[in-house]
């Protein structure tokens, strides 16, 4: 935009990124601008901050990234193999063994005992002793057996299928029934829900953009 003012042009470009516009007091006779105005106007110029003084100050030279490079530390080559050995013995990829299908029906009616509270199950590092529905009022606050998704596959690997029980966004509990003992224990709780099952003896914990763990039990852990 322009304006003039006694044939003179006093104001410019008013769309200009970061411009201080200098807004003139006149009256319909006439208009001045004096020295001390302009004056100031150049130091508010000077200060104001643009986008190419802010691109610099954010530049990251070459010699920055060199120094970054230079002071890493990386680890032996005797190190690395060894890792890589140890990588590579690792099947990410799992199967979900089914066990004894024989003997399915039988365990069935155990778990649905489990579930409907007719039997209690046991935490071995804690050394207690729940019902189902008391364990997930504690847990999540809620119980409802029309709100779990179910699996049921040989998850340790030892022929016997094992039941887990999902609260879809909290956790996936697992159950194992011990039949010389004619009772159950929670397996694994996998809390929180970045837990997936990959397979027996395999999970993963997957928080996207965060971090992405990987497990495998051995059957020793079972």
């Amino acid at each position: 935009m322009v304006m003039y003012l006694n044939g003179r042009i006093v104001l410019v470009n008013l769309m200009k990124i970061k411009m201080v516009i200098i807004i003139c007091m006149f009256t319909l006779a006439a208009c001045t601008i004096n020295n001390k105005n302009v004056i100031e106007t150049k130091k508010t110029l000077e200060n104001e901050v643009t986008f190419t003084d802010f691109e610099h100050k954010n530049e990251v030279s070459t010699n920055d990234i060199d120094k970054t490079f230079n002071e890493m530390i990386f680890a032996e080559k005797s190190i690395f193999e060894n890792l890589k050995e140890q990588y590579n013995q690792i099947e990410f990829s799992g199967k979900f063994e089914v066990g004894d299908i024989e003997k399915y029906d039988f365990y069935i009616e155990k778990f649905y005992d489990l579930l409907n509270n007719n039997q209690r199950f046991f935490i071995e590092n804690t050394k207690e002793e729940f019902l189902f529905s008391e364990y997930n009022l504690l847990q999540s606050g809620t119980y409802d057996l029309n709100n779990y998704v179910y699996i049921f596959f040989d998850v340790d690997n030892d022929k016997e299928p094992e039941l887990g029980v999902i609260d879809v966004g909290t956790s996936i509990h697992i159950f194992k029934y011990i039949l010389s003992k004619d009772g159950f224990i929670l397996w694994k709780n996998l809390s929180p829900s970045y837990y997936r099952l990959n397979g027996s003896l395999k999970a993963r914990y997957n928080r996207e953009s965060i971090s992405y763990v990987f497990f495998q039990w051995t059957k020793m852990e079972r």
